[in-house]
């Protein structure tokens, strides 16, 4: 209620407001004869909305983010000209709050791009077309092969085998990026039972994302990942982190690390150059 006394106190007369629901309000502005005249409105609501708010005995503050759209430049119908708000709205939100953005129609087309190529990537893993190659580890001294590195490959319907570079770097800090990373876990340890029963003793590394080891459900998804396959040791299991992506949380991801190696045992390795790149994620 205090918001919407301070949004109507901020309008012209003749400007129309709204309540959608929750904490969103939309605001419908006549008579705009340029840009600049339509910042004039966002510059005088995000303040008046920051200002505190003395409700009983409480003093409270907030922050508003705002996006805008404008009519004829987006020419769309009524529920279009809403949802590109929206959009520009969380831009605003993405961007660190307090402040308003612009839709704009060539972020927004790339935005579609990027969903629908995320959605392609979901149905890979969900349709069983992503698979690893294993790439021999060989100590050269005496020519004896003494471990592998999974390699992440899609194999598309019509583009044939998909190199990592070409898909991973849109699933960098997505939810998407956990799935496909906690499914080749699980694979790797599969093939390491299977090595296991034919007599064949190798370490298994694989590149884990930094997304992906900081998730909340990391160490319950690896323990019951584990579980699953009680024949293979834990200590042929190794994950590589590459050094810069460790940089980003260096105390929660040395604790998550010293979790897993004094409680399964499992090796860990820090990749300098990134060469993993080819390997699972963007490490």
């Amino acid at each position: 209620m205090e918001v919407a006394k301070r949004i109507k106190a901020n309008f012209r007369e003749g400007d129309t407001a709204s309540r959608l629901g929750g904490d969103e309000f939309t605001l419908l502005l006549g008579d705009i004869k340029s840009i600049t005249q339509c910042e004039q409105m966002p510059n005088h609501i995000l303040p008046a909305l920051a200002q505190p708010y003395v409700i009983g005995k409480h003093t409270l503050k907030i922050s508003a983010s705002l996006g805008v759209t404008l009519y004829p430049n987006d020419d769309a119908d009524l529920d279009t000209l809403l949802r590109h708000a929206d959009q520009a709205m969380y831009q605003s939100k993405s961007a660190g709050k307090n402040q308003f953005r612009f839709f704009n129609a060539e972020q927004d087309q790339k935005l579609i791009d990027t969903y629908l190529r995320l959605d392609e990537i979901q149905q890979a893993l969900t349709n069983n077309k992503l698979v690893l190659f294993y790439q021999p580890k060989v100590n050269m001294r005496i020519g004896e092969v003494f471990g592998a590195e999974a390699l992440l490959r899609w194999v598309h319907p019509k583009k044939g085998l998909i190199q990592p570079l070409d898909f991973l770097p849109l699933i960098d800090g997505a939810k998407l990026e956990i799935k496909i990373g906690h499914w080749v876990i699980n694979q790797v340890l599969q093939q390491l039972n299977d090595w296991n029963k034919r007599g064949i003793k190798l370490e298994l590394s694989v590149n884990i994302a930094s997304y992906h080891l900081l998730a909340p459900t990391f160490i319950t998804d690896l323990d019951r990942t584990l579980a699953r396959h009680p024949a293979v040791q834990p200590n042929h299991l190794q994950l590589e982190v590459l050094k810069s992506s460790a940089l980003s949380d260096v105390e929660m991801i040395s604790t998550i690390i010293a979790t897993c190696q004094k409680d399964y045992g499992i090796l860990f390795s820090l990749d300098d150059f990134g060469t993993g790149y080819s390997s699972l994620t963007h490490l």
